[in-house]
């Protein structure tokens, strides 16, 4: 080698596939030509127990990574197969909630609210609806979804902006009544809310049900004029029978000018009390149908008074226990078809004699803890059994078969509600504490209040 060689190892592989080590060394440097020491060593036999190592390592490295990627193939198989149940599941629940959706009668829509600069709520955007809905507004469909109510126009969606509102920002779910002049169509509508800034609607066509309600209502009123005309007729009999008397007398004594003036007084007087009633009665059904601020004592007076051949005919003993202090706004003759029904059906469940007590307090609502007035009728009577108890605001419900026509709570109840009042009862049927007590509560009104209206 040349100076400054260094020594050298290498492998070469013969043409008979054995591998050769080569170990080249030079000798110390001499004047004569280089020289080289090579010696050749065969090292292919050395070398298979460590190619055998280094094939089982790899074999176990893919045998490990195989193992991971069938593992890892499986969960993925898995994973796919359980999505797409989800999936299927989901098409299906879709296909079932589009299918009710679509096919439900009820008006149904989603909408988002839409404010001002204040935060009131002013309208809102339908972004979903029913084909309900487009029959009950005359709209098509397309033409609802992505507009707003305003452009739409006054229709059932005009309806209650402020309770949507109200429902889409608190999360506050609302039942409400609401009337449709254009369409003269009543609903029940329930609104709650999806999420913030958007609500849901639901809406129910009661319009034939408030129709049977009216109809029932106005057969009751019926009822009610009947038993009052057979009421004020007995009380014009006894007067015109007076009458009759006085002028059969006059006749017998026609030459006693002083008698057949005494008996003509007393047919006057009979005609002027026939009068009264006459008027008093006229003045009953000749009322406003609009509230206004009446005294509580005065209506039920003169329901008293117009059931007097009633309370006499059952020997009826009457206790008020209240003055002229306590005004409602409401409209009286409504108010006294309440009292007169509840007096009748004090008077039928007393005993012959029996006491009915009427009372008229303050009060104060546990709700909003306004005034309001508690007008009380109680009796000694039979008293209602406990099973008729949950059923006796029903309509057409009564004990009565031959006389009763299930109709006078029913109507008394949806009345005193109209006024924004309650009607509760109470009552023993057994015991020597039996009878009934009646309790109707109405929004008061103030003495003052009602001087200055």
């Amino acid at each position: 080698m040349l100076k400054g060689s260094l020594p050298k190892n290498r492998e070469v592989e013969t043409p008979d596939n054995a591998v050769i080590a080569a170990f080249d060394r030079p000798f110390a440097e001499i004047a004569k030509p280089p020289r080289m020491l090579e010696m050749n060593v065969d090292v292919i036999e050395r070398r298979r127990p460590e190619n055998r190592r280094q094939r089982e390592f790899l074999q176990k490295l893919i045998s490990e990574r195989t193992a991971q990627l069938l593992a890892a193939n499986e969960q993925l198989e898995a994973d796919i197969a359980k999505r797409e149940r989800v999936e299927e599941a989901l098409r299906e629940s879709e296909e079932k909630y589009r299918g009710l959706f679509s096919m439900m009668q009820e008006a149904f829509f989603i909408a988002d609210i839409m404010t001002d600069e204040s935060g009131k709520p002013v309208d809102f955007r339908v972004v979903e609806a029913n084909r309900a809905l487009e029959l009950q507004i005359d709209f098509p469909l397309e033409q609802i979804v992505g507009n707003t109510a305003q452009s739409l126009g006054l229709n059932l969606l005009s309806q209650g902006i402020e309770i949507y509102g109200h429902v889409a920002m608190t999360g506050e779910p609302v039942r409400f009544e609401t009337f449709v002049p254009q369409h003269a169509r009543h609903y029940e509508g329930m609104a709650y809310q999806v999420h913030a800034g958007r609500f849901a609607a639901l809406f129910v066509d009661v319009t034939e049900r408030k129709r049977t309600q009216d109809a029932l209502v106005k057969t009751e009123k019926l009822a009610s004029i009947g038993r009052m005309a057979a009421s004020i007729a007995h009380e014009i009999n006894n007067p015109l029978e007076a009458v009759a008397n006085t002028i059969f007398l006059a006749r017998l004594n026609a030459t006693d000018s002083q008698a057949v003036h005494k008996y003509l007084d007393m047919a006057d007087d009979e005609l002027k009390r026939i009068a009264h009633i006459t008027r008093q009665t006229l003045g009953f059904y000749r009322e406003n149908s609009s509230p206004k601020d009446v005294s509580v004592s005065s209506v039920l007076d003169s329901a008293v008074e117009v059931l007097q051949g009633k309370i006499k005919a059952t020997h009826t003993h009457i206790e008020k226990q209240y003055d002229d202090s306590f005004h409602v706004q409401a409209i009286p003759g409504e108010l006294r078809q309440v009292f007169a029904n509840l007096l009748v059906n004090s008077m039928e469940a007393a005993v012959d004699g029996g006491g009915i007590v009427l009372r008229i307090a303050q009060s104060t609502c546990l709700t909003n803890h306004q005034p309001r007035i508690k007008i009380t009728v109680a009796d000694r009577g039979q008293g209602i059994e406990s099973n008729n108890m949950p059923r006796i605001f029903e309509p057409l419900f009564t004990t009565k078969v031959s006389t009763g026509t299930g109709l006078g709570l029913w109507v008394a109840r949806q009345i005193v509600e109209k006024h924004g009042g309650i009607i509760r009862v109470r009552s023993r049927s057994k015991g020597d504490n039996r009878g009934t007590v009646f309790q109707v509560y109405l929004p008061a009104v103030t003495v003052s209040e009602a001087a200055g209206n």
